[in-house]
């Protein structure tokens, strides 16, 4: 796992030192192309800059973005069991494509914290895509609102997407599973029963 990573990082500083000489040259040929248009008017000239400009900035915002997908996967990866990218790409199967591979990773991580468990996971993707389709808001939305509707065991975030659970009733429901009372169940197993619910 740990070769994984550092394989994964290597990857990650040879990719950042290539855009970096990339921006270099373009940055270099910019300048060569400002020089060979001196004759040209300075309104020509200041848009030829801005659009160098806006193609540094736009490549400076990829790395940027790029560094931060590296970080929060390899975050994934330190919580997910198993094949982390098999696991993602399940993530992205179950949400059909809706949800980008950034957004996937850092709902997963919050789901997980949560104490979400990870099977559970693209069940309620499924859910989500449909949920959120027929309240009007987007997968991720819909994802992001049932994770924290049960996470925090929320009857008032899932009932604002139509879920309606009586809580009360989940967790006696659940404890029969597990032959306890309901006084007897963890922070844990109220989040799982009120995930077998939704």
């Amino acid at each position: 796992m740990a070769e994984i990573i550092a394989e994964g990082q290597v990857k990650l500083k040879a990719d950042i030192t290539q855009l970096k000489a990339g921006m270099q040259e373009a940055n270099e040929n910019i300048t060569k192309f400002g020089r060979s248009v001196q004759g040209l008017s300075s309104l020509t000239s200041i848009a030829y800059a801005a659009m160098g400009g806006i193609v540094l900035k736009t490549m400076g915002d990829m790395t940027i973005a790029s560094a931060q997908f590296e970080a929060r996967f390899r975050a994934f990866t330190n919580i997910v069991e198993g094949d982390s990218q098999r696991f993602l790409n399940s993530l992205k199967q179950a949400s059909r494509g809706t949800i980008s591979e950034m957004e996937l990773v850092t709902a997963a991580n919050n789901a997980l914290l949560l104490g979400i468990e990870q099977d559970q996971l693209p069940r309620l993707l499924e859910a989500s895509t449909k949920i959120g389709a027929a309240v009007g808001r987007s997968s991720t939305e819909a994802f992001n609102d049932i994770v924290l509707g049960i996470g925090r065991q929320s009857k008032l975030i899932l009932d604002n997407l139509g879920i309606i659970i009586n809580l009360d009733e989940a967790y006696k429901q659940y404890a029969k599973t597990l032959n306890k009372s309901v006084e007897a169940l963890s922070q844990y197993d109220k989040t799982m029963a009120i995930t077998n619910e939704v």
